[in-house]
């Protein structure tokens, strides 16, 4: 099993940029083209424009689509999203 299948990555996936990249902006789309069985497999994200990227700057998540209320928590090595959840307070008879 590759990184890519670890994570559920798929070669056809479109998966989003999470981490600043000199080559491909914040919250680009990008497809995945080709898994080479590393943690760096090559993307397609504009005509004609392939790159490797390492796995640790992709999501399925659109970070530019997230509700505002979702707690993200970010480190070196990736970006986690945590959805909030409304508190359901029940109902008291007095």
């Amino acid at each position: 099993m590759t990184p890519c299948e670890r994570l559920g990555y798929y070669v056809g996936n479109t998966l989003y940029i999470i981490e600043k990249d000199h080559r491909v902006p914040f919250g680009t789309p990008v497809t995945l083209i080709n898994d080479d069985g590393t943690s760096t497999p090559f993307f397609s994200w504009v005509k004609d424009k392939n790159t490797c990227i390492g796995l640790q700057r992709v999501s399925k998540i659109n970070p530019l689509q997230t509700n505002y209320n979702d707690v993200i928590v970010s480190s070196k090595k990736s970006n986690f999203v945590f959805p909030t959840i409304p508190m359901i307070t029940p109902l008291l008879k007095v």
